[in-house]
């Protein structure tokens, strides 16, 4: 995978952050979605699920199960607020 392709990935995810943080939640989950499509990371998944919480929906617990699975690949980073405050794609 590109740097490129991963900083649209990061790009996509914070422009999903804001929409969220605006309320504009129909929004929030395409980008969330758009970002995983270019890079699944455990921030996006964890975000889309509390979009869908803050919708009413019951999807919210899939994506964050999805986040909370073990990655090898990200050891060093042992708390979602590492990863979001020091993302491994940067």
């Amino acid at each position: 995978m590109s740097m490129e392709t991963l900083t649209r990935a990061w790009e996509v995810l914070q422009d999903a952050y804001q929409a969220q943080m605006e309320g504009d939640y129909d929004r929030a989950v395409e980008l969330y979605q758009s970002s995983l499509e270019l890079h699944p990371t455990a921030e996006a998944h964890t975000f889309l699920g509390w979009t869908y919480h803050f919708q009413g929906g019951s999807r919210t617990l899939s994506p964050m199960l999805v986040a909370s699975m073990p990655n090898p690949d990200r050891a060093p980073y042992t708390t979602f607020g590492d990863s979001v405050l020091d993302p491994p794609w940067k």
